[in-house]
Parts: C-alpha cells; sequence; structure tokens
C-alpha cells in the first residue's frame, strides 16, 4: 500500500498534549487549524474553509515538540497522512484527518524563534517515558559538554578543560578608517 506524505502550515488549536498507546509508548499530539487564502474578484484576500488534522509526534520529536509549541503558533508539518472513518455514538459516521508527523517547526513566514538543542542525559529520556537508546534507533543522546549528538556515557576525550585539544582563537578583525 501506498503512503501519502504530506505538508501542512497551520496554527495550533491548543497546547500539545501527552498520551499513552496500549502498548505503553508515550507520544505527544495537537491539533492543527489551517484555512486556504484566496483572492476574490475584486482583488481582496479572505479565508476559505478551515481544515483541521489531529497529529501525533512520537519518541524525540513528541518531547520537543511538547516543550517547544504553543497554542495559536504557526508551524509547519511534514509527515504521513491517514484519513480515517468512524462512527458516532447516534450511529451516524465521521472522518478524521490524522498526520504522523515526521518533522516539526515553527513557521517562519509568521515570526522568529531561537533554536536549542535539548540536553537530555539517558535517565532524562527514560522518566520521559520516551525510551533509552533505543527510543531514536542509531542516534544517540546529546553530549552536555559539546552539544554534539553521540553517546552521552562516553567521557569526552580530548576537550574541554582537561583535554589535548588546542583551542584555535580568532581575533575580530580592526576596522581601519579612511
Amino acid at each position: 500500500m501506498y503512503e501519502t506524505y504530506v505538508t501542512i502550515t497551520g496554527r495550533l488549536v491548543a497546547d500539545p498534549e501527552t498520551r499513552t498507546t496500549r502498548a505503553g509508548q508515550v507520544f505527544t499530539t495537537f491539533r492543527l487549524a489551517t484555512s486556504e487564502r484566496r483572492r476574490t474578484r475584486d482583488g481582496v484576500f479572505e479565508d476559505g474553509p478551515t481544515s483541521f488534522y489531529n497529529v501525533a509526534a512520537y519518541r524525540a520529536l513528541g518531547v520537543n515538540t511538547r516543550t517547544a509549541l504553543h497554542k495559536g503558533e504557526p508551524v509547519v508539518v511534514v509527515g504521513r497522512q491517514r484519513v480515517r472513518q468512524y462512527q458516532r455514538s447516534d450511529e451516524s459516521y465521521g472522518t478524521s484527518v490524522e498526520v504522523e508527523a515526521m518533522h516539526v517547526g515553527h513557521d517562519l513566514l509568521w515570526g522568529q524563534t531561537v533554536f536549542s538543542r535539548p540536553v537530555r542525559d539517558e535517565s532524562d529520556v527514560v522518566e520521559a517515558g520516551f525510551g533509552g537508546e533505543e527510543a531514536v534507533p542509531g542516534v544517540g543522546l546529546v553530549d552536555r559538554l559539546s552539544g554534539e549528538i553521540g553517546d552521552a556515557r562516553h567521557e569526552h576525550e580530548g576537550s574541554g578543560p582537561e583535554g589535548d585539544d588546542e583551542q584555535e582563537v580568532l581575533e575580530e578583525p580592526v576596522a581601519q578608517s579612511a
């Protein structure tokens, strides 16, 4: 079966929430609203109908999404789309569009943001319920000394106060007056 990948821009309807699957895996969900902007025959822009998407983010993306995004903020989501039908209590049917996020970020068309790497050791990730090193196969944890992604259990060799690496000092160029 083919999977449908989508890129959606919109605004968060509410703050992201943490949930747990039946298997005990913790993940983050949020609802995204998006409206198409259209130009009328008079040249005036107006909002078209609003579409709503249920978005789920797993593992490290879920942790970062939960702490970085807030209600009303403009975001861009890239992920796998699934359309689900369900039966309501009055026996009528409804449809929901769900996206399993692969990438999430602020939409910089509408503002600015400051990027920071999360500083976690293995116990922080496990306590948050997102698993240890297996949480993101092939990706280690962020090293607190260097900010590099690697295995946080190994000491940082060759750098830091006791390291052998010498830091090259670059001087700021001095502006010459004319």
